[in-house]
């Protein structure tokens, strides 16, 4: 999102890391390493009836020291976040602490979550920052992309429908065949994906509808003030809120806080 035209600040839930081995070779195929900018450093605090807590403060100690030998004979395949990282933590810890630590990881409720899609094993390339952004925001990525005179970009255009003929694919914008490719890849919600794969992949698209979209809603304030403690330089996960986190980011002398609300009814001066 840009502030201005030299400044950006992230208002999605993720981060790139140098553990995403394919995005650093883009960036090096293209050059653009040097745009490469270190994200924060967060150190988040919990927040519970208006008071704010550390992390181990909460964490019942002999519950975890009872519960952590499991880790060694628990599997992540086909378990969800809670079932997996209860029977580690237990069941207590991860109700009154882990649980709202997850929900602000992937900004949703995680108990249904596939366990094994959470921090999935990745060798690091330390040769650059552990967390980081681009200077115009992680949207540039797909800029420099676009910089490969063989990929063409259409914008604007609503695919209505898919078919499938020959062997190839058929894309439509009602009436209108838009393009015919030989592969395809989707990156759209899971409820248009599955409408969009109803007429050649119906079994495909009835297990992806299945699947919810997450919806949440993204404040961003910016303050000219140095904050003071015990917020300064503190990003918070909410406990029994409506909002998952608080991210705080400091750039060019200024404070910026980035909540992550669950939808609800609340209007903005609430939030």
């Amino acid at each position: 999102y840009p502030i201005n035209v030299e400044q950006y600040v992230e208002l999605g839930g993720h981060t790139l890391t140098n553990k995403y081995a394919r995005v650093l070779d883009i960036l090096n195929f293209y050059n653009k390493t040097n745009d490469i900018i270190p994200a924060s450093n967060l150190k988040f605090k919990l927040f519970s009836k208006n008071k704010l807590y550390s992390i181990f403060s909460k964490v019942n100690f002999i519950e975890l020291l009872f519960s952590l030998p499991k880790f060694l004979k628990t599997n992540k395949k086909r378990n969800s976040i809670k079932n997996y990282y209860s029977s580690i933590f237990g069941q207590k810890n991860y109700e009154n602490v882990f649980h709202y630590i997850f929900q602000a990881i992937i900004c949703q409720n995680p108990d249904s979550f596939p366990a094994e899609l959470l921090f999935r094993k990745r060798i690091e390339d330390r040769a650059y920052p552990k967390k980081y952004s681009l200077k115009q925001g992680i949207g540039q990525l797909l800029k420099i992309i676009l910089e490969n005179k063989s990929i063409e970009l259409q914008s604007g255009l609503s695919i209505t429908a898919i078919t499938k003929k020959s062997g190839l694919f058929e894309l439509w914008h009602g009436n209108e065949k838009i393009l015919t490719c030989k592969y395809l890849n989707l990156s759209c919600p899971s409820e248009v994906m599955a409408k969009l794969l109803s007429q050649i992949e119906p079994e495909l698209s009835e297990i992806i509808s299945s699947i919810n979209t997450a919806h949440i809603e993204t404040l961003l304030i910016e303050t000219n003030e140095i904050l003071l403690s015990p917020l300064k330089n503190k990003s918070i996960i909410g406990i029994e809120k409506s909002f998952f986190s608080k991210l705080h980011y400091h750039l060019n002398n200024k404070e910026y806080w980035e909540f992550h609300f669950n939808v609800n009814n609340l209007d903005k001066q609430q939030k």
